[in-house]
């Protein structure tokens, strides 16, 4: 059974949370070939000072990570419509 730990900014509704988690599962389905029925997440909420990152280190990252595991990672960085805060999420094939 894959473990998926999704990490939000408080306050997102359960709908927001429950499409997240939909995306997320479909693309292990699609592309890991995870059962359709073999699903866990765990979702955490964070205040604004809760989830720190490092912008500027995101795409070194993702191209360490790429290396080790012969993957195709890209950092997206967006605006959130709450806050001026930047979120950064994780896209790619794999």
């Amino acid at each position: 059974m894959p473990l998926v730990r999704i990490s939000l900014f408080a306050g997102k509704p359960a709908d927001y949370r429950r499409a997240i988690g939909d995306g997320i599962h479909q693309a292990m389905v699609e592309t890991l070939a995870v059962p359709e029925h073999d699903r866990f997440q765990i979702f955490s909420e964070h205040d604004a000072g809760g989830i720190i990152y490092d912008v500027a280190t995101a795409s070194t990252a993702a191209k360490n990570y790429n290396k080790r595991h012969h993957l195709q990672v890209t950092p997206i960085v967006a605006p959130t419509t709450a806050s001026a805060v930047v979120g950064v999420g994780i896209s790619g094939s794999f």
